[in-house]
């Protein structure tokens, strides 16, 4: 193996006499090697698990990682909706928890590139399955006066959310329009549109439209 090879290539010694292992400057170097093949990086990992002359993006694309690879992979890239990957068949017509996460990882740098854009919202939802995936900003909802403060005439309560709101519109096959509350498919929805969204906007309303079902069925199945 790899340690292995290094050892065998510092067995000379300085000028000093001193065991190349135990200069500074090799220890230094030895270090930086020791780093970036430490057993917990996905350097080290596709060593050990035999991937050989094939680079990690390459098998990525190839779908020759194991799921303990992938996983490691998605957590150094700080992947935030990984979690529901496998967890939940979204990503049709991948059947097995294997299958969905060897397709999602194809995506994750593209995704991970355009984070906090409205386009990263669409996108993900797209690679978990869902279609005709719509988002709609500045949506327009009255503030309301909610009593908490004792209110003397002095006040103007007024104005609206716009440009702070976004509702979320998709087509799906799985039954959530009708699932349910709470539901846990449908919080997984939730947490991957606020994973991916800008910071300040904040998600309104997730609106389904299920053609699948007799007749098909709109409904918003989600709210602020």
């Amino acid at each position: 193996m790899i340690f292995e090879n290094i050892d065998r290539a510092f067995l000379w010694r300085d000028f000093d006499n001193v065991l190349a292992r135990d200069n500074e400057t090799v220890q230094g170097y030895l270090d930086v090697l020791d780093k970036a093949f430490h057993i917990d990086t996905p350097t080290r990992t596709s060593l050990n698990t035999k991937i050989q002359n094939v680079t990690t993006w390459t098998a990525i694309k190839n779908g020759t990682l194991s799921e303990p690879m992938m996983d490691l992979i998605a957590r150094q890239l700080n992947f935030p909706a990984w979690e529901y990957v496998g967890k939940y068949n979204l990503i049709a017509p991948f059947d097995t928890v294997l299958k969905r996460k060897r397709e999602m990882l194809k995506h994750i740098v593209r995704l991970m590139r355009v984070r906090g854009t409205p386009y990263a919202v669409e996108q993900i939802l797209l690679a978990f399955g869902f279609t005709d995936v719509i988002i709609h900003e500045n949506i327009s909802v009255d503030i309301l006066y909610d009593g908490t403060f004792s209110y003397n005439g002095q006040g103007v309560y007024a104005g609206t959310l716009i440009h702070q709101l976004f509702n979320v519109e998709l087509t799906t096959t799985l039954d959530i329009a009708t699932a349910p509350t709470p539901d846990e498919q449908l919080d997984a929805i939730v947490s991957i549109v606020n994973s991916f969204k800008k910071y300040r906007p904040e998600l309104y309303q997730v609106i389904a439209h299920t053609p699948s079902f007799p007749g098909g069925m709109t409904r918003t199945i989600w709210e602020f």
